[in-house]
């Protein structure tokens, strides 16, 4: 009998998904790129710049690091 080969895993994407939600509000950029609030954004894997700022106001920043395949949900208190 001739053995079958074995099937390949299934491929890790490249690429994670990140929705960013500011409390209690505020205009959202990550890596430069304005994006909507709650909005899925989908990005490459590794390092992201999150900024929220308030119009004349306060503003707030993390640096998120997405694995592949990973969705983030992330909450950026803007006081």
């Amino acid at each position: 009998p001739v053995a079958e080969p074995a099937a390949a895993p299934a491929p890790v994407p490249a690429t994670g998904s990140l929705s960013v939600v500011p409390v209690p509000w505020g205009r959202i950029t990550i890596d430069g790129r304005a994006v909507a609030p709650r909005q899925w954004v989908t990005l490459p894997a590794g390092p992201h710049r999150v900024v929220v700022r308030q119009e004349g106001g306060p503003s707030a920043s993390r640096t998120v690091t997405l694995a592949p395949g990973q969705r983030l949900a992330l909450t950026i208190p803007v006081q």
